[in-house]
């Protein structure tokens, strides 16, 4: 019998509960965040850009790159907003 992934707001509830990253539990459920699937629509070719040229890159590169990306938007590293004093 095969069974369908839960939903992704149960996903992220038990992301929350166990301490893991919402996106990499919806990732392997073969889901994206509604939020995440939001953006990639807004502007589509330069995501699939990103994330393409992204696909060969070591891990920690990307993550630094993403850390990089936030910062100058003003962001820390999980996507919370900050203040330049």
């Amino acid at each position: 019998m095969k069974y369908r992934p839960p939903s992704e707001e149960a996903i992220q509830r038990l992301a929350a509960d166990l301490g893991e990253d919402a996106d990499l539990l919806l990732a392997l459920a073969g889901k994206v965040a509604t939020e995440s699937a939001r953006l990639f629509m807004q502007r589509p070719i330069p995501f699939a850009e990103i994330i393409r040229g992204l696909s060969d890159v070591p891990e920690m590169n990307c993550r630094s790159w993403c850390i990089g990306c936030a910062m100058a938007n003003g962001r820390n590293a999980a996507g919370e907003q900050f203040e330049v004093v």
